[in-house]
């Protein structure tokens, strides 16, 4: 395998999007980067991957491949308060899996679907608080959720992190 042929498998097989690869492969031969942009090219993505507008919507507005490398995506700067933490302990998935179990009426046991859909869930609590990034907003979140468990008219209205963040003015 030539050695553009292996650098860009590497960048590929990073890419999150998988779409127009032959686009993409004829960046690479065009351009022909070397290993050292190759490893720059990676490492952004890998930053890049972590951020709110790359997780949201199951990657909807993550560019094609080809559109990044033609834009030079790897020399988009990533600031820190857009990276989304989705960890065990994140506040939002948390709230996630509060709202979750407030809705379902049952502790949250993590199977692959609503593993998924806490994610989903905990993408939009994250937008929402990253308008705003304060303890009160997310306080605000907290209760709208035992708002939910107070109120018939809540339950019945919010079936997700959506309604509710569209909604927590009127459920508080």
């Amino acid at each position: 395998m030539a050695l553009t042929e292996e650098l860009f498998e590497r960048f590929y097989q990073a890419y999150p999007k998988k779409k127009s690869k032959g686009d993409a492969a004829k960046w690479f031969r065009i351009h022909k980067p070397d290993r050292a942009l190759v490893d720059r090219m990676v490492e952004s993505l890998n930053r890049q991957k972590l951020t709110l507008d790359w997780q949201k919507e199951g990657g909807k507005y993550i560019p094609y491949p080809a559109s990044w490398l033609n834009s030079q995506g790897w020399e988009n700067e990533v600031d820190p308060t857009e990276i989304v933490d989705l960890s065990g302990d994140a506040v939002s998935k948390t709230l996630a899996c509060e709202l979750y179990e407030t809705l379902e009426n049952t502790e949250f046991e993590p199977t692959p679907g609503n593993r998924k859909l806490i994610k989903s869930w905990a993408l939009d609590i994250e937008q929402y608080l990253s308008l705003e990034r304060t303890r009160a907003r997310e306080d605000k979140v907290f209760y709208a959720i035992q708002g939910i468990k107070n109120s018939p008219k809540w339950q019945k209205s919010v079936v997700d992190a959506k309604t509710l963040v569209k909604n927590i003015d009127f459920i508080l």
